[in-house]
């Protein structure tokens, strides 16, 4: 005891100086939440704003797009020489038609696929059967990845109710994203897009490490609008060297069954070209030998022409 009592005397304790530390240490914690708090709460309201703006401009644009097209089509058409006009209202189609026809399979297919996650959950009675549905919708909006991120996480919601149902809903997923990707995606999307499997994939890691998940849905469509023109201009280009499938053909003898590249000799052309006039001339006359008969028979006061 008196032991402790020397080394209780030693020790030099001041309650003042510990009290405007810990009220220091609140001062810079509380400054700190407060700051933290007004990052979060002006993001939040930031984001709201720029959806609500966005919402608004997609709906006017919808509502304008015919007004809209014209007015491009004159900011064009008073730019540009001709040639290029086309090409450029060309390339304005096909962008158009690749991008809705992309986001209208894409929807599509998702609306089925939680569709059939709600249907089977319910069966199952699982937890969170319409949470897990509509994550697993939205998240399958982004191809080829998607659906495993909605998968994941809706499997970690399950696991807190029941790792026996979190293992049944792993073997559930499984299997409706092998029918999904068997059997409705190929019928409901298909070649849409028309862009090989290798560059879906890489259209998804380049537009995902760029601009994140806006990304992986901008740039497949965009990639399939470029690999689309790429391809028409070698296509056009080999016509005009004359070059036939079976030059880049694996298996000449099966050339045939690719795209096959129509190339017309000189010689081949200008007799097609002479059989074309001689058939106008034959049908020129035909016609005109017709129309005086019919003036004949109209002259004469006959109701029919004779044999």
């Amino acid at each position: 005891v008196p032991q402790t009592e020397s080394l209780i005397a030693k020790v030099d304790v001041s309650y003042k100086s510990l009290v405007s530390k810990a009220m220091e240490w609140v001062q810079k914690s509380g400054s700190q939440l407060l700051n933290s708090g007004m990052g979060v709460v002006s993001g939040v309201v930031s984001g709201v704003a720029t959806f609500f703006i966005g919402f608004a401009f997609s709906v006017y644009v919808l509502f304008r797009k015919e007004a809209l097209a014209v007015q491009g089509k004159k900011v064009i058409y008073a730019l540009f020489p001709e040639r290029v006009n086309e090409r450029i209202l060309k390339v304005c189609s096909l962008s158009y038609k690749t991008f809705s026809n992309f986001i209208r399979g894409q929807v599509l297919e998702a609306c089925i696929l939680g569709l059939m996650f709600f249907i089977t959950m319910s069966i199952f009675r699982m937890p969170y059967a319409m949470l897990c549905a509509v994550l697993i919708a939205i998240t399958a909006l982004i191809p080829i990845f998607g659906a495993f991120l909605g998968g994941g996480i809706s499997t970690l919601l399950i696991l807190m109710e029941s790792p026996k149902l979190a293992l049944i809903f792993i073997v559930m997923f499984l299997v409706l994203q092998q029918i999904e990707g068997k059997l409705i995606y190929p019928h409901v999307v298909g070649s849409s897009v028309g862009l090989p499997g290798i560059w879906v994939l890489f259209a998804i890691t380049v537009g995902g490490e760029l601009m994140g998940v806006a990304g992986m849905l901008i740039f497949v469509p965009l990639c399939s609008v470029l690999y689309a023109l790429f391809r028409e201009f070698v296509y056009d280009r080999l016509a005009k060297r004359r070059v036939t499938p079976d030059k880049w053909a694996l298996n000449p003898p099966e050339a045939a069954r690719g795209e096959p590249i129509k190339v017309v000799k000189p010689d081949e052309a200008k007799e097609l070209l002479l059989k074309r006039k001689e058939r106008k001339s034959r049908a020129a006359a035909a016609a005109d030998e017709a129309q005086e008969t019919i003036a004949n028979t109209l002259e004469d006061g006959r109701d029919t022409p004779e044999e």
